[in-house]
């Protein structure tokens, strides 16, 4: 019999169990390093954070953190999602969270891990019972937390628009899906290739005016072109604008999952 053998091999299994945030790639010194960067950026903001990070344990809505995590009324979106706290856990789940900051003004921010990307997601209201996150929009919060878990910086997309002889775009010039809240179902805007129809009249406040030529020159619809974060990458996302104002993304997942959600925005 292999006394040893054995024995190392359950010390070994216990470690797993005990330390999972080893797999998660979290550590001691990657808390004191978010830490910093939070007390730093919130510095320049009216709001204070309470968060994990500091050995605190933030509370919202009612919810404990990070005790609370396993409950399963968190959504990403429209779409339920599972969560696990990183650290000291050893159960799997969609979103292994390694830290939460939760502030005065009902904001709660998970940092999580998602498909081995960083990926720091936000909630601003209690919907029903339900807590909706979505990706933050916060550059700093994005760039900071993906450079603590990969040590790489983050570059800031930014889109360029260019007009030639009156055409659309090339960047434009995408098969889009969007949500429709009218017939609840997300349905598409094909720009791959400019319809005859359509004249490109304008581009002035980074939107495009589009006009219908057989209608006295009245504005068709406006578009503009930027880039939000989702899933821990910056994709391109489209503002259509005829009476009112909605998102078009390229994956037709991401517009069923984001449906109608306003990233603030829509009007400028």
């Amino acid at each position: 019999m292999n006394t040893k053998s054995t024995s190392t091999s359950s010390t070994n299994s216990s470690r797993k169990k005990l330390n999972p945030i080893l797999s998660s790639g979290w550590s001691k010194e990657k808390d004191q390093a978010l830490s910093e960067m939070m007390h730093s950026w919130q510095s320049t903001k009216k709001d204070q954070f309470v968060g994990t990070y500091d050995g605190e344990t933030p509370k919202q809505y009612g919810l404990v953190f990070p005790d609370d995590l396993k409950r399963n009324i968190f959504f990403w979106g429209n779409r339920p999602i599972s969560l696990s706290w990183q650290p000291t856990s050893d159960k799997n789940a969609e979103f292994g969270v390694v830290a939460v900051a939760c502030s005065d003004n009902q904001t709660t921010y998970l940092f999580t891990l998602h498909d081995g990307k960083p990926v720091v997601l936000c909630s601003q209201k209690d919907d029903d019972g339900k807590m909706v996150f979505y990706d933050s929009q916060n550059f700093a919060l994005q760039a900071g937390f993906a450079k603590i878990v990969t040590g790489k910086t983050l570059q800031q997309l930014n889109v360029s628009q260019e007009m030639q002889n009156g055409k659309i775009p090339p960047n434009y010039r995408h098969l889009w899906h969007y949500y429709n809240d009218y017939t609840q179902k997300v349905e598409q805007f094909d720009l791959t290739h400019q319809p005859e129809e359509m004249k490109l009249s304008s581009l002035a406040d980074k939107w495009i005016s589009i006009e219908d030529p057989e209608d006295d020159g009245i504005d068709y619809f406006k578009m503009r072109l930027r880039y939000r974060f989702f899933n821990g990458q910056q994709i391109l996302v489209a503002i259509l604008k005829d009476e009112t104002a909605f998102n078009c993304y390229l994956d037709v997942k991401q517009a069923e999952q984001l449906q109608n959600y306003q990233y603030g925005d829509e009007d400028d």
